[in-house]
């Protein structure tokens, strides 16, 4: 926990370890409903309510909610909170355009297996922000490169990376917003790599995260913001030795 994990994420986890003693939690149960503290972590209600309160919502921008693409409530369930759910649709913006760049020129180079591990996460970060679509044909596209069904993938490639792309750009906003953030000077840049090595000597995923939270409130020039993104997406994968090579490479070391 805190090196290799989420704090969080790890105590769900150890408590769903200790209770699974008949090995009943997988894919196969006949209940997705197979852990009873399931409907906590990921069920939305579909309630007029419950949906009343998210469209009034003062932590998400009226905006969001006009993006039809995904299901902001479904996003607010899965990631728990609405600040938690801005949190990962703003990293989800500001990775997509590398992220659909990748996934592009690794089938172009016939690299079947990246590819499959590619579409695999954005099966799974669409699904957390409610783009169920595109989380959807991600999956079946995963499921062909797991079979090498490369007819079914170069036929449907095209249309994931347009449908991707295309919520990237309705997510535009958010790069909007930043204008309105302080701006910080070139020392505090530097020393938010200095501290990011830091913590990613330590391996600690905490304080790796606060640090990336604060760093997304303040404006910070666009090579920087790219570093900070590329950082992003490798605490995803725990990459340490990634992420010291990127703020190494910020400063010049």
């Amino acid at each position: 926990k805190g090196a290799n994990f989420d704090p969080a994420i790890a105590d769900v986890m150890i408590a769903m370890i200790d209770e699974d003693k008949d090995y009943s939690m997988n894919e196969r149960a006949e209940s997705r409903d197979v852990w009873k503290e399931y409907d906590k972590l990921w069920e939305n209600s579909d309630t007029d309510e419950e949906s009343e309160v998210h469209v009034h919502s003062t932590v998400i921008p009226q905006w969001v909610f006009s993006v039809t693409d995904m299901d902001v409530n479904t996003g607010i369930a899965n990631c728990g909170s609405e600040d938690g759910f801005m949190s990962v649709l703003s990293v989800f913006h500001k990775t997509a355009p590398d992220k659909a760049d990748e996934i592009e020129k690794l089938l172009e180079e016939g690299n079947i297996g990246d590819y499959t591990i590619r579409v695999h996460a954005l099966k799974s970060s669409a699904r957390i922000i409610g783009a169920a679509e595109l989380s959807a044909l991600a999956e079946q596209l995963e499921k062909a490169g797991k079979s090498n069904d490369t007819t079914f993938i170069r036929d449907n490639t095209d249309k994931l990376l347009t449908m991707y792309r295309d919520l990237d750009r309705k997510l535009a906003p958010f790069d909007e917003a930043d204008d309105d953030l302080p701006e910080a000077d070139a020392k505090t840049v530097r020393e938010a790599y200095r501290t990011i090595t830091e913590i990613a000597q330590s391996m600690d995923y905490g304080l790796m995260d606060d640090m990336l939270k604060d760093l997304a409130a303040i404006r910070i020039p666009d090579a920087d913001r790219k570093n900070i993104a590329e950082i992003e997406k490798l605490l995803s994968g725990l990459d340490w030795d990634g992420i010291i090579r990127v703020a190494g490479d910020a400063l010049g070391e």
